[in-house]
């Protein structure tokens, strides 16, 4: 059974909403990182931001192992590093599994979108019921801004009956 309305929306703690969070460096050298290689979950040692600084290319490649240098590499809040880290380490799975969901997500998100690290929720308002006073009086205005005399004296005329 699906969870009713959860489509679209992501979780701050979900792989797929703290990859959202990422900026387009840090997710196109993780995607580089994942079709190149196994990212390992648990270690530094070939983690996903390791990985990922060392795809950073030619004299740049980046030795990352602490939030602190993950950050400063790829120019991310730690929250955002730490967050990012407590999801992957999170993820059932084995390496190879969790290594193919991270690449789908990424795709799915988007490698050059900016960073959404502050999402807002949906709301979405629908009235499921309207009183007869409620739609009379909706009617009665819109009457009034088209200026209809006959249905300006209509509405009225309901409004007395239905008091």
């Amino acid at each position: 059974m699906s969870k009713w309305g959860s489509e679209g929306f992501a979780s701050g703690n979900s792989l797929e909403g703290t990859v959202r969070q990422l900026n387009p460096k840090a997710k196109q050298a993780m995607y580089g990182a994942a079709r190149a290689q196994t990212i390992h979950k648990g270690t530094w040692n070939g983690c996903a931001f390791n990985a990922a600084g060392m795809q950073l290319g030619g004299s740049i490649n980046e030795t990352v192992s602490s939030v602190s240098r993950a950050a400063e590499v790829f120019g991310l809040s730690e929250n955002v590093v730490q967050k990012f880290i407590t999801a992957w380490d999170r993820l059932p799975g084995t390496n190879e599994e969790s290594t193919k969901e991270l690449i789908q997500v990424l795709e799915k998100v988007g490698l050059f979108s900016e960073a959404s690290e502050t999402r807002l929720a949906r709301t979405i308002r629908v009235t499921l019921y309207k009183n007869l006073e409620n739609q009379l009086r909706e009617e009665l205005e819109a009457a009034f801004e088209s200026e209809t005399i006959e249905g300006v004296c209509e509405m009225n005329e309901l409004l007395f009956a239905n008091a």
